[in-house]
Formats: C-alpha cells, sequence, structure tokens
C-alpha cells in the first residue's frame, strides 16, 4: 500500500514511524520489518536498520537523505506478524534543497 509521499531536505536525517496495531490479529505480535531503497543504484540517501516497539507495533526506520537536490525513490517497507501475514507498504520521498520542504 502506498503511504503517501515525502520531501525532505537534503542531508535530513530522519525517523519514519509506521504504526501496524490495526493490522495485526488481536494476539499475534510484530515479528520483522524491513526497509529499502528503491533503485538502488545511483541514490546517495541510506536507511538504516529497522527498529520495533514490541507493546506498541510501531517501526522505527531511520533515513538518511544523501546530499543530491531532486534524488527520488521508494521507501519499500515489508511487515510480517507471528501470525504468518506480510504487508507490503510504499513512501515516495524526494531530497529537496533545504527550505524547500
Amino acid at each position: 500500500m502506498l503511504l503517501g509521499s515525502r520531501k525532505y531536505a537534503t542531508s535530513d536525517v530522519r525517523i519514519i514511524r509506521v504504526n501496524y496495531a490495526d493490522w495485526l490479529f488481536p494476539g499475534y505480535v510484530l515479528r520483522t520489518v524491513t526497509a529499502t531503497i528503491a533503485p538502488t543504484t545511483g541514490i546517495t540517501s541510506t536507511v538504516g536498520t529497522v527498529t520495533l516497539d514490541p507493546t506498541d507495533m510501531i517501526a522505527f526506520i531511520p533515513l538518511t537523505c544523501g546530499s543530491v537536490v531532486n534524488e527520488t525513490f521508494t521507501l519499500t517497507i515489508q511487515a510480517q506478524d507471528t501470525f504468518g501475514q506480510t504487508i507490503n507498504d510504499l513512501l515516495n520521498i524526494t531530497a529537496v534543497a533545504p527550505g524547500s520542504t
């Protein structure tokens, strides 16, 4: 599912928060969340290791925007729970000049 589109300033460091509480069946837990950047070549932005809040079912995704103005990419997010469900999400991101956001 497309989560939306965002513009962040070049060199920004952001923590993207995705809440999966409404998606999980009662009694099941968010097991893993991975995030990758597409396309994989020519992009200076990076994504770090995802951390999970097991109580509130929230994923925290660290994103460091590159230094290239108008760099555009998709953050691809995949979540899995202990019931065996998988959900695929997308977030379109553009790195813009500071002050343009």
